[in-house]
Formats: structure tokens, sequence, C-alpha cells
């Protein structure tokens, strides 16, 4: 019998919801060190498989605390910029920040990830006006909350 954390087992083993949380982390490892990997159907099949979990476990709840619905939609627009689909990446990097957005605990720097993912979008796409305002609107995002040339994590 399982003997780890008690918060996340029942007299059986480890509840379904913790497991399903477990797949979902493996599903976006895999994902993202295929994206490192250059190995672009690798990503989108796992990170597909990242977001899809997400989105039956989150995504019926409203706003909350929880930020991985919004991060699954920010990996799977990277999937798509790697097999060059800027405007399938565009509508998930668009879709990643309205959901950071309604986040009960949302501050404006929280978004810069797929912000700046959204101004290469626009970058490669050719819009470059909207790319240069997605870009200083997260740095501008950042400096308010970190100062200028801060050293926080971007993640």
């Amino acid at each position: 019998m399982y003997q780890g954390d008690p918060s996340i087992q029942t007299l059986h083993g480890p509840t379904k919801a913790k497991l399903d949380d477990i797949l979902a982390d493996v599903y976006h490892t895999k994902g993202i060190a295929a994206t490192e990997m250059n190995q672009p159907d690798k990503a989108l099949e796992y990170l597909r498989k990242f977001h899809e979990t997400m989105q039956k476990e989150l995504g019926a709840s409203p706003g909350g605390c929880d930020m991985r619905l919004a991060i699954s939609w920010n990996e799977l627009g990277v999937a798509w910029m790697i097999k060059h689909n800027w405007q399938e990446g565009e509508k998930c990097f668009t879709k990643s920040i309205e959901i950071m957005k309604s986040l009960e605990d949302y501050r404006k720097y929280k978004i810069s990830p797929p912000l700046a993912n959204l101004g290469y979008a626009f970058w490669l796409t050719g819009r470059f006006h909207e790319a240069v305002q997605a870009f200083e609107e997260g740095l501008r995002y950042r400096e308010e909350e970190f100062g200028p040339d801060d050293r926080e994590s971007f993640m």
C-alpha cells in the first residue's frame, strides 16, 4: 500500500485526481522537452494532451487561483508556433492571457510569458507595430512590479 503523503491517497492508494495531475505533469514535461529538442510533432502531441487534461480538470471552473489552464494554453501556442502555425499560436496566447486575467490572484506581470509569445507571433506575421506594443506592454508590467532590469524569474 502507498505510504506517501496522506492528503493524496485513499485506502487503496493515490486518488484518481492525483494520478491525473501526475499524468498531466508527464505530458507537460515531455512536451517541453520536445519543444527544446525542436521536435514539433512530439511537442504538439504532448502539449495538446497536457492542455486537454487541464481543460477537462479546470475548463469549467471560474477564475480561482489555478493558473495551469492558462499555462496549458500558452504551451499549446508554443507547440503551434514551432510547427509554423502562427495563427493557432496567436489564438492560444490570447486565450492564455484572457484566462490569466480572470484569476483571483491576477497581477499584470503574470501575463509576461504569453504576451512575449504573442508579440513573437505578431512579429513573424509581419505585424511589427503590434509586436512592439506587446513587448513594451510586457516590459512595462514587469518594471511596475519589479523595477527596471529585474532579475526575477520569467516563469
